[in-house]
Parts: C-alpha cells; sequence; structure tokens
C-alpha cells in the first residue's frame, strides 16, 4: 500500500470531494441536507454488510467456521450502528419488555407495549409469537387500539403463527395493521415466499422502491420527474424477483386443501407433538445446568416449537445435526420444531438422541 502514490493522499484514496458533492437537496428544507447524509450512509453501512456476508459464506464453504462467526459478529456490530443512527434524525427506538413474575401471563407484554404508547410514538412493532420462547403474544387487539387512538402505525410480525397457530386479521383487530409473515416453517413453501400484509386505504409513499412499483404506470410517460407508485400494495413493490416460490407455494396450499390440513387441525397436531417432546425431554432427567425448559409456561400458550434452555445451544445443534437432527438455536435456547409429517418414532429417536448428546 505503501508503494501506490495514490494511497498516500488521504483525500484522494477516499475520493472525498466527490463523496461530499453527492448531497444535493431538492429543496430548500433545512432538514433535507441531514436526511440524504443519513440515508447515504447507511446504504454504505448495507454495501459493507453485504461484503461481509459474502466473505461469511466463502469462509462456511472452505470449512472455516470459526472466521465466518468472527465474520458475522462483525456484521451484528454494523446493523448496532445502523439502530444508533436512528437518534440523529430524531428517531429513537423503545424496547418494550414485560417484568416480574408475571412476564408471561396472559396480555402482560400487550399491556406493556400499551402503557409505552404516547403521542410521540410513530410506529409499534411487535410479534404475536416470540422467537426466543415460543410464547403466544394475547392482547394484539388492544396494542391495535393504542396505536389508533394516537395515530401510529403497528406492524405484526406474524411468522410463527401462520398455518400452526389460529390467527385472524379481522377477528384480533387488525385491519388497520401491518402484517408480516413467510411460509418457510410451518406452510413448507420453501425459500422466497414472504408477504407484507397492507391496511385498506394506505397511502404512504415508500422511500426505497422498485420497478415493479411502478409497472402499471410506466404508459403514463407525463414527465412529471415524481418518483410513480402503484396503486394499494403494489406501491411496496420492489424490483425483479424470481417468482418460482410461488408457484410452489400454491401447489402446497391445494394439497393442504384437497387433504384437509387447515389450521385447528395443524395446531392440534404440532400441540400433540410439543406434548410428546417435553414428556421426553423430562423422562431424560437431565441435570438443568446442561439443558432444561420453562415448565411454567403451558404448551398452549406456545406456538409451533418447544424451546429447550441450554448454556451450550450451539454445540448441541451442531451435535444433534450430525446424527440427522435438525434443530436450531438462538443464543442460550435450543429450538425443537416439528413438521406435521414428523412421526412419533421419529420424535422418540430424537428424544434419544437428545439425551446422548448431552452425555458426552
Amino acid at each position: 500500500m505503501g508503494t501506490n502514490p495514490s494511497f498516500q493522499n488521504y483525500q484522494n484514496y477516499l475520493k472525498v470531494a466527490e463523496l461530499l458533492s453527492l448531497q444535493q437537496p431538492l429543496s430548500r428544507a433545512h432538514d433535507e441536507t441531514l436526511f440524504i447524509i443519513v440515508h447515504q450512509v447507511y446504504e454504505l453501512w448495507f454495501k459493507c454488510m453485504l461484503h461481509e456476508l459474502a466473505h461469511s459464506s466463502e469462509l462456511l464453504g472452505a470449512d472455516e467456521s470459526d472466521r465466518a462467526a468472527s465474520t458475522l459478529k462483525r456484521t451484528l456490530k454494523i446493523v448496532k450502528v445502523l439502530v444508533s443512527q436512528l437518534d440523529v434524525i430524531g428517531l429513537e427506538a423503545v424496547r418494550v419488555c414485560a417484568s416480574g413474575a408475571a412476564a408471561d401471563g396472559p396480555g402482560a407484554i400487550a399491556e406493556s407495549v400499551v402503557d409505552a404508547i404516547d403521542d410521540r410514538t410513530a410506529a409499534v412493532l411487535m410479534s404475536s409469537v416470540l422467537f426466543q420462547n415460543g410464547l403466544i403474544v394475547d392482547g394484539l387487539d388492544e396494542v391495535a387500539i393504542a396505536c389508533e387512538r394516537v395515530g401510529a402505525s403497528l406492524l405484526v410480525d406474524a411468522y410463527h403463527s401462520i398455518n400452526v397457530v389460529p390467527f385472524s386479521v379481522s377477528g384480533m383487530g387488525l385491519e388497520q395493521a401491518f402484517v408480516v409473515g413467510g411460509g418457510y416453517k410451518y406452510c413448507q413453501f420453501g425459500e422466497g415466499v414472504c408477504f407484507l400484509r397492507i391496511p385498506a386505504g394506505c397511502s404512504m409513499r415508500p422511500i426505497l422502491t422498485g420497478w415493479f412499483s411502478e409497472f402499471g404506470e410506466l404508459a403514463d410517460n407525463s414527465g412529471t420527474g415524481r418518483v410513480a407508485y402503484g396503486d394499494g400494495p403494489l406501491r411496496f413493490a420492489g424490483s425483479t424477483y424470481d417468482p418460482v416460490g410461488h408457484y410452489r407455494a400454491r401447489a402446497v396450499l391445494g394439497f393442504f386443501r384437497a387433504e384437509g390440513l387447515d389450521v385447528p387441525l395443524l395446531r392440534a397436531v404440532s400441540q400433540a407433538q410439543l406434548t410428546r417432546l417435553a414428556a421426553g425431554i423430562d423422562a431424560l432427567d437431565l441435570d438443568p445446568a446442561v439443558l432444561t425448559w420453562n415448565r411454567d409456561l403451558p404448551l398452549q400458550r406456545r406456538g409451533g416449537f418447544l424451546a429447550l434452555e441450554a448454556p451450550r445451544a450451539d454445540e448441541l445443534t451442531a451435535r444433534l445435526r450430525e446424527r440427522g437432527v435438525f434443530t436450531d438455536h438462538r443464543g442460550p435456547v435450543l429450538r425443537l420444531g416439528p413438521a406435521p409429517y414428523v412421526t412419533d418414532t421419529q420424535l422418540d429417536e430424537a428424544i434419544g438422541l437428545i439425551g446422548e448428546t448431552t452425555a458426552r
């Protein structure tokens, strides 16, 4: 690096002059310069994240898991930087948690969120089922009412509800809420099929958009110089995407209908599976310091997976995968989420392998 003359000049190397010329406000609004700079910085960080993730993928392909993990940790630190920058443009991210002995009680989380909502609240983001412990979040209708009262938007992540826990937009009072979800897990869609439900009458203008959004407006070459948005939910569409997953999802849904696999039946199957897993784990009589689970949270109030507390969950996940048992983990939580086609015999075999693995 020292032998290249162009590297010896800081401003030339970083192209500072070109960089500082890229902020070109379109109005005389004072805050527009701040808006542009913050979002340009975000784009640079996004580029860096993609660079790091690509490198991590290469390392995993080369069986260098330790270096890949280090690269992923760097990416997580970048995410934290991105979140911290929200304060610069006057956005404050508030994390709301229920606390105390009744934290898992019915409605406790929703009550804490409602208490935190005030006239400064712009948006509320929450899950219908917590990905960490599987807790079904009650009281979303109360949160929706509180958001409507102050004019805040509500977004509900229903990923861990769809097709395994009853979830109804109208039945839960979420007509004015955004809802996101996907079909990778409980819908058996495979990769690439997620959705965003848009409230009727939504007129938001997304900052980031793609040509699919303005597809219906391409024939109107009015030359206004403004970004064209599609009607209704189309305004949130992005760029060209791979539609293959949609055809697969359509076939899966057709199979579900033909076989009578509706949500009540799938919920009953899931609950029976979790009951069998929980009983099997208890029968192992493991050292709680190695692996245990929260028996105070009834299975009826859980989503489609059983969360096991294991300080070395990452090692257990890797060992079980070697034995043909596919699980995942979030920190010290090992998650068992059987698909409806997994048999009782397979569940029992998995429990036995968990016992053998934890004994090592």
